[in-house]
């Protein structure tokens, strides 16, 4: 079984690259990264992962590559013979991968046809240049499946991840390969699409700040602020210039090594969705995140 250490990030695909680079930079608070790769844009959070998020010039709003870490190059060599042997669609075996960071990784195929990316680092980016109440790093991407149930299963049996929770009738499977309650959600949904990404602070009073920052910049938030059951975790979604869906999240609940846990099953139902009682997301959040624009 391979051993995923932690959520990297994700490469998106987005029409209009000059409109996202300000959101991202000016309205997120992310530090945009010089590149001379012609039509991509990376950038990074406070904490050391070279980069968390980035774009690429294209015609759809789409997810291009969810990226996760591994803990040594030889653990890439080996994971690469492992997706052989089980028969998974390999689409670029390890090699230095293009983008900033020294990423030493390979590309494969999930059972829904998106790309994951396995990679490795030596080389540590240092305390980043933003304030300290934003973003230090991916917290989670929850992805739409077709087939919610079956692609858990391969993340779990394949690339060692663990279910700590799901909502009734898969509508989220909440999976986790480190002490985050989960940084992958799998959205049971008629096409495999990205419903949303997540970015950590460091507490509710950051998602509060980071969020009031944001709307004066005019991002447009479309769910939040508010805290959900399973994860436990303070919310506030915005959307950005492509119509993808963005979250400043903090608190989410911790699962150390050994600790006993039950993973359950969750009702569907506001008080879940939001603790808080602050209100479900709008009709526009639930358009976004189910794939639509």
């Amino acid at each position: 079984m391979i051993a995923t250490t932690h959520l990297r990030g994700v490469l998106l695909e987005a029409p209009n690259l000059a409109a996202a680079k300000v959101f991202y930079e000016d309205a997120w608070g992310l530090e945009a990264l010089s590149t001379k790769e012609a039509g991509a844009l990376y950038f990074r959070g406070r904490g050391d992962e070279p980069w968390i998020f980035g774009l690429v010039a294209g015609p759809q709003r789409r997810l291009r590559r969810l990226r996760l870490g591994l803990a040594t190059r030889e653990a890439v060599d080996v994971a690469y013979e492992d997706l052989q042997r089980a028969d998974v669609t390999v689409v670029s075996p390890p090699v230095v991968l293009p983008g900033p960071g020294d990423y030493y990784g390979l590309l494969f195929k999930d059972p829904d046809g998106q790309l994951v990316e396995l990679s490795a680092t030596q080389k540590e980016a240092g305390p980043g240049a933003i304030a300290k109440y934003l973003p230090e790093r991916m917290s989670h991407v929850v992805l739409n499946s077709p087939n919610a149930r079956d692609t858990a299963r391969f993340y779990v049996d394949i690339l060692g991840f663990s279910v700590s929770d799901w909502y009734e009738k898969d509508a989220i499977i909440f999976l986790r390969c480190n002490q985050d309650h989960h940084c992958i959600g799998l959205s049971q949904c008629e096409q495999a699409s990205l419903n949303h990404v997540a970015f950590l602070v460091d507490d509710q009073g950051s998602v509060l700040h980071a969020g009031a920052r944001a709307g004066k910049r005019g991002a447009k938030s479309i769910w939040g602020p508010g805290r959900h059951g399973p994860g436990g975790n303070v919310f506030d979604y915005f959307e950005d210039p492509a119509g993808f869906v963005v979250e400043y999240t903090a608190e989410l609940i911790q699962i150390p090594p050994g600790t006993p846990w039950s993973a359950k099953e969750w009702e569907r139902t506001p008080s879940n969705a939001n603790v808080w009682g602050t209100g479900g997301p709008t009709p526009r959040a639930l358009e976004l995140m189910a794939g639509s624009r």
